[in-house]
């Protein structure tokens, strides 16, 4: 019976700390030689996000990419497209991967 119970507080405890991870936008339109961005809106947990991007080109730049997130409050970050002249025309994907340093949890939102 000691094993259910403490593995049943596990499971709590884990739910107590998720994060919630959210874009502003489902695109992000960046002319060439302009900037533009996107917000990730991150809220209700209790850890140390650490975020990257996979399929980032150059010209994106994630800040910040390491925060506290505290129970109540709302981190937003942003993602800023600055595409240069030499850049081709194109849609191009980013996924930005948030992970909590503490609980593990792992997130990703595709833009």
């Amino acid at each position: 019976m000691k094993i259910i119970i403490f593995a049943a507080f596990l499971l709590v405890a884990n739910i107590a700390f998720a994060f919630d991870m959210k874009l502003d936008r489902d695109t992000l339109i960046a002319p060439i030689d302009t900037t533009n961005k996107a917000d990730i809106i991150f809220s209700n947990g209790d850890d140390t996000i650490l975020l990257s991007m996979v399929g980032e080109k150059p010209w994106m730049l994630l800040t910040p990419t390491q925060f506290a997130l505290k129970p109540g409050e709302s981190v937003i970050v942003s993602l800023f497209a600055s595409p240069k002249s030499d850049t081709s025309q194109g849609l191009y994907r980013v996924r930005i991967v948030a992970e909590g340093s503490n609980t593990k949890e792992k997130k990703t939102a595709d833009l």
